[in-house]
């Protein structure tokens, strides 16, 4: 029988074994599709030295950072659909491991097991696993970002190493994907509401990111333009593309289902208890719920204007939401029985 003792001995090792469990799931297969969609484009850009890699990319709605990186492994692995195809499944298995202890440092070890264990289930993570595009290694460079953020911020907690590193992930972040700048942007807000005390000192911080992506500023800027007036997404179809983006974020209808359930129940509750008085007692939990709702409402309504509502755009709100699901199942259930079941 498992007991707690055994549980407490299986924990410590708890963040290799689900990594390994990982590289099980998703190098399974990585080679069954071929080559095709978008990833020919990432390969064949890769392939060029590194000042031809920046010219042809700031053409495009693709930051560098990339096809940098595959450059460099092709030159060490090779350019078979295994080894290209490797390295974002490599992203995609280092993902729910960076889940798991900032879920664990902020809120506890149950919502840690419990949202990188979704993580790793999450089919629409090990699509992008088996898709050499930097979708994996953007939501692995938010989670980073959002780890060291958190160290940061806190005064006892931060030091000069973790503020180097959330400057490095962050920067790195918005060289992957020019959404990256939305996490930026959410960790501003959060400072600006909880932590004004915080404020110039991470001002600093963000200041170093902005002069390291000044070469990409104006790129930025230019591209936006571009894709407002020409842009081949579709606009949303009402309330049936929110349901589908959950679908996508829940792998199947019926657990689709379940969690909007298990959603509208946590807020029914926290309705009637008045307890969304105490949220602020627990910021972090208000900073996850920007983290998913915003992008997941906000770029909706948007994409009305400028479409830009598909998953592969949202994947980086992915964690948020396997975090907020597993908040959710704790406050519904007071006996630490069933939210485990759950």
């Amino acid at each position: 029988m498992l007991t707690k003792a055994h549980l407490h001995k299986v924990l410590p090792y708890f963040p290799l074994l689900l990594f390994l469990l990982n590289i099980g799931l998703k190098l399974v297969y990585l080679t069954t599709a071929a080559i095709g969609h978008d990833e020919p484009f990432s390969i064949y850009h890769a392939q060029f030295g590194l000042g031809t890699i920046i010219r042809e990319l700031a053409k495009g709605n693709n930051p560098p950072l990339f096809e940098i990186v595959l450059h460099f492994w092709i030159k060490l692995f090779g350019i078979s659909p295994f080894s290209v195809r490797l390295l974002p499944a490599l992203f995609a298995c280092l993902c729910p491991v960076i889940l798991y202890f900032f879920a664990k440092r902020n809120f506890s070890m149950r919502v840690a097991v419990a949202s990188s264990l979704l993580l790793t289930f999450s089919d629409l993570l090990l699509y992008y696993a088996h898709d050499c595009r930097v979708y994996s290694l953007f939501v692995l460079l938010s989670l980073a970002s959002f780890y060291y953020y958190f160290e940061v911020i806190d005064a006892k907690r931060t030091t000069i190493l973790k503020q180097f590193l959330f400057v490095l992930f962050s920067t790195l972040l918005i060289y992957a994907h020019y959404f990256g700048i939305l996490i930026l942007v959410f960790q501003v807000l959060y400072l600006i509401l909880f932590y004004r005390k915080q404020l110039l000192k991470m001002c600093i911080h963000y200041l170093v990111i902005f002069v390291l992506y000044l070469p990409c500023i104006f790129i930025v800027i230019k591209r936006f333009g571009v894709t407002a007036k020409c842009n081949w997404i579709e606009p949303p179809s009402g309330i049936e593309s929110l349901y589908n983006m959950l679908w996508a974020f829940s792998n199947v209808p019926v657990i689709t289902v379940i969690c909007i359930a298990i959603l509208l129940f946590t807020l029914i509750k926290i309705i009637v208890s008045k307890a969304y008085f105490k949220l602020k007692e627990n910021s972090y939990v208000i900073l996850i719920l920007v983290w998913f709702l915003i992008p997941f409402f906000g770029m909706f309504f948007i994409s009305y204007w400028i479409p830009m509502y598909i998953s592969r755009y949202l994947i980086f709100a992915l964690p948020a939401y396997y975090i907020l699901l597993a908040l959710c199942i704790e406050n519904l259930f007071k006996k630490a029985l069933y939210p485990n079941i759950v």
